[in-house]
């Protein structure tokens, strides 16, 4: 038995059609030129490889000017001069507190010796009218300078953070205390109530202990307070 499929084209459209050899020979196809339809993995890959690659300008990759290079050089000499000069100021500011660490603040000496304080000498010399005061600046030419005459003969001359304090004897049989502080002049010893220290008699000799100068008097020991 022979079965008979009825044709009512409803597939029409979506079958294939065959290719006659007339068409292909005719051209009625387009032809693919070289290089077009299908890539084949190998040129794919290529590709993409070639696309992905990083793009180097050639303004990045120039070498840097001479000005760039100047200012570079010229920075780093300026960061090391900066360097040494605060490692040396560093240096001499120790120093300075090292020496400053090495001065006498507080001594007593004879009549006739000197006393050497921060770069000056201060001694008493006696003139035709009494006792000076003098002082001699160490890197100077060793020219004196006169600080001021005493009323009295003094006893020693002695200093006490900043100030020659020089106890005398005064003609009339009293004595006194008088300071010079350096830099700013001449002043008598007082007391708590602003009296100046002096009495009846005549001192022999003088210490100090601490903030207190101990005269010796015939009848004893009197005690001037430096500080109050």
């Amino acid at each position: 038995m022979t079965m008979h499929v009825e044709d009512n084209n409803d597939y029409a459209s979506d079958m294939p059609r065959p290719v006659d050899a007339d068409s292909v020979a005719n051209g009625s196809f387009e032809h693919l030129g070289e290089g077009q339809g299908a890539v084949s993995a190998s040129q794919g890959a290529r590709v993409s490889s070639h696309h992905h690659t990083p793009h180097v300008s050639r303004e990045e990759s120039a070498p840097m000017s001479k000005r760039v290079v100047a200012v570079i050089i010229v920075g780093a000499i300026l960061a090391i001069s900066i360097s040494v000069f605060l490692f040396v100021r560093i240096l001499n500011t120790a120093s300075s507190v090292k020496g400053a660490g090495d001065v006498v603040e507080q001594t007593v000496v004879a009549r006739e010796e000197p006393i050497s304080y921060r770069g000056y000498t201060y001694e008493l010399v006696k003139g035709d009218k009494g006792y000076v005061l003098e002082e001699t600046r160490d890197s100077g030419n060793g020219k004196m300078v006169s600080l001021g005459e005493l009323s009295g003969e003094p006893v020693c001359l002695v200093l006490f953070n900043g100030a020659l304090i020089i106890p005398e004897n005064l003609d009339d049989g009293t004595w006194d205390v008088m300071a010079y502080t350096i830099g700013s002049g001449w002043s008598k010893i007082m007391d708590h109530e602003g009296n100046a220290l002096g009495g009846e008699g005549a001192v022999s000799e003088a210490t100090l202990d601490g903030a207190t100068l101990k005269l010796q008097m015939e009848d004893g020991v009197v005690d001037v307070p430096l500080e109050w």
